[in-house]
């Protein structure tokens, strides 16, 4: 009831995790209702809190350690989440800030299976590419015949920092015309072409 309230339908993600506190806050009175109503033994009874409470606190400190360190949290939220594409590019730019781009590669390439025409992911794996290897012209040819299928034009901010550096002479494998050209398969495509402001932004 309470992430129908929080949320929806949806289930909640990690990175709202915070949201399930209210509502576990009375979880475990139920268990001691039922615990209270038989005829136990004092003694037993008073084993049955410390063991909650180790429990409790062994849970608290193993959501604890993941919480305290971003990359964690980053991957954690990335293999229970394998269709948020939040979390998939969130996993991938961590990997990549901490030196790691094979990894961020890996995590794109796994999330570009689950969901082939994703164009974050692949302007993501194409922007990997261009850093840190080789665009080449089968990676590229992709990333347009992908661009020419309907996309809803909603992060323009993330294609202008690809647009800010993909010319520069560090981008392996793409030049200025190369950027000219998705620029512009970009504003053909069927559900921008009408769009004016959004064609005004590109």
């Amino acid at each position: 009831a309470a992430h129908w309230l929080e949320s929806g339908p949806l289930p909640l993600e990690l990175y709202f995790e915070h949201r399930n506190y209210l509502p576990t806050a009375f979880l475990f009175l139920p268990v001691f209702a039922a615990l209270s109503g038989h005829n136990l033994k004092y003694r037993s009874l008073a084993l049955v809190a410390p063991t909650m409470l180790i429990v409790l606190a062994l849970q608290t400190f193993q959501r604890a350690s993941i919480w305290g360190n971003e990359e964690r949290l980053a991957y954690s939220w990335a293999n229970t989440q394998l269709y948020s594409q939040r979390a998939q590019r969130y996993a991938a730019l961590m990997a990549e800030k901490n030196g790691k781009p094979n990894l961020a590669l890996a995590i794109i390439h796994d999330a570009r299976e689950r969901m082939p025409n994703n164009v974050m992911f692949a302007l993501q794996e194409l922007t990997l590419y261009c850093r840190y290897m080789q665009v080449t012209r089968a990676h590229y040819d992709a990333f347009i015949e992908l661009i020419e299928k309907p996309y809803k034009f909603r992060t323009f901010e993330i294609w202008h920092d690809f647009v800010k550096f993909a010319p520069e002479a560090q981008c392996k494998g793409l030049d200025y015309d190369d950027t000219l050209k998705i620029l512009t398969k970009l504003k053909e495509n069927p559900l921008i072409v009408n769009n004016r402001p959004r064609k005004q932004r590109i």
